[in-house]
């Protein structure tokens, strides 16, 4: 039972109700209450929130027990655009696929996308977002010229580098714990063009991939791998997806597209007999039969929006994902140990990439110099010893873990590999001592106490 009461005294512009929530990696559910408020100045003040745009974080960012969610419906407008400045200011609600779908017939774009259109602009700016080249593109905060922002204690905040400088750095990957982003200015950039000519690599295990790309990074414009690390046997072969945009015009994608929350299987599809031969089907079709193509502008931005079935396979039990920085000087020695463990332990490893990484770490971003390996697994009890002994080489080596993709990671973990935790909670409640804003997240992560 959540420990408030519901409020008759509400005004019809803020409405509450109670639903069920769930992580998109199903690792958290809870029935939580919900706010929609047209106007924030008239909710509570005595309650803790947790803001939400489309409620699409892996982890549980955005709900919470004890903590109200607060939305605010049609917060989803494009509020000016300047099209000889190429700025643009929109509401916090507003999608990557409405901007693109603004901006399409103009010469601009975001620098800096994930890979789904139905994310929002706040949520980019709350976890501080990266593309499909980080070590050429950095963060999503780097294209951000200012916020508004809303907190109880507070009122409505300016917050840019010029203005309430603290508090716009703390809320760049803040993880919504600094207030609810009404609206955000955005620098764009020139569109380096409209499709993107994509050629398939084919790579023998990790530490190829991880050889090559690093010749490549400085000179593509678009740069990532898939490797099959489904097996012992596999090694990680795979292929090193790379681009190069072109002025040619193909044809655009419709806004219409999946969301990201498909029904789940009754079952999981893959397991440690299937996901074998998925993957060898799949590295057969990219090596051997569609090595190069040229693909629209919205396909290379959005990959996942037609892949969205890929979730409903791993079942009603979900996935873990994992996203580890790993130094650059150390990335031989440690894919040479992570072989060892996949050798060792056998997990089922669904997918599995490589990205290069640059950048100053600061707070809780996950960014540095480095490479990124990602990972996704079937959540099961039989590959517990696998992320426990991956928990482990990441503290030897200094690798991070990106917790906003991972419900295991506790604040333990984040104490120790993220050098900047103590001050930016020391920030964070030095800004708001009650800690109004927060989350099942920023509770696993030990950010809503004080000790």
């Amino acid at each position: 039972m959540l420990p408030f009461a519901r409020r008759q005294a509400y005004v019809s512009r803020v409405k509450e109700f109670f639903r069920e929530q769930y992580s998109l990696d199903l690792q958290v559910a809870l029935n939580t209450h919900v706010i929609h408020a047209e106007a924030l100045s008239e909710v509570p003040k005595d309650l803790f929130y947790a803001p939400q745009g489309a409620g699409l974080s892996y982890v549980a960012a955005s709900f919470g027990t004890g903590i109200s969610t607060l939305k605010k419906p049609l917060n989803t407008g494009i509020i000016s655009f300047d099209n000889s400045m190429g700025t643009i200011e929109l509401q916090s609600g507003c999608t990557l696929g409405q901007v693109y779908d603004f901006l399409v017939a103009s010469d601009w774009m975001l620098p800096i996308q994930p890979g789904h259109p139905a994310v929002t602009i706040g949520g980019c700016i709350a976890v501080d977002v990266h593309g499909k080249n980080q070590f050429k593109e950095g963060l999503f905060s780097s294209s951000v010229r200012s916020i508004q922002l809303f907190h109880p204690s507070y009122g409505e905040l300016t917050c840019s580098n010029q203005e309430n400088s603290e508090v716009f750095d703390l809320t760049m990957g803040g993880l919504g714990l600094t207030g609810f982003i009404l609206s955000a200015a955005i620098q764009l950039i020139k569109k380096p063009g409209l499709s993107v000519t994509v050629e398939n690599i084919q790579v023998k295990n990790l530490i190829e991939t991880y050889q090559i790309m690093s010749r490549l990074k400085n000179e593509k414009s678009l740069l990532y791998s898939w490797n099959d690390c489904s097996h012992s046997a596999a090694t990680g072969r795979g292929y090193i997806i790379s681009g190069q945009y072109q002025p040619d015009q193909v044809s655009q994608k419709p806004l219409a597209v999946a969301t990201l929350r498909p029904q789940s299987l009754p079952f999981a599809l893959f397991n440690s007999l299937t996901t074998p031969a998925i993957n060898f089907a799949y590295y057969l079709l990219n090596t051997k039969l569609k090595t190069k193509g040229v693909q629209s502008l919205f396909d290379f931005t959005f990959p996942v929006h037609n892949k969205v079935f890929y979730f409903s396979w791993y079942g009603p039990k979900g996935f873990i994902e994992r996203q580890i920085l790993i130094p650059e000087s150390v990335m031989n020695k440690y894919l040479d140990e992570f072989r060892g463990l996949i050798q060792r332990h056998r997990p089922t490893i669904v997918l599995t990439t490589l990205k290069s990484f640059k950048g100053s770490s600061k707070f809780l971003r996950f960014t540095g110099d480095g490479f990124c390996l990602s990972l996704d697994l079937p959540a099961n009890n039989q590959d517990h010893k696998f992320h426990f002994d991956l928990d482990n080489l990441n503290l030897k080596y200094n690798a991070i873990d990106n917790f906003v993709k991972d419900s295991r990671v506790n604040s333990n973990q984040i104490k120790s590999t993220y050098s900047d935790y103590n001050n930016f909670k020391r920030l964070l409640f030095q800004f708001d001592k009650r800690r109004i804003f927060r989350s099942h997240l920023s509770h696993r992560l030990d950010l809503d106490s004080k000790d």
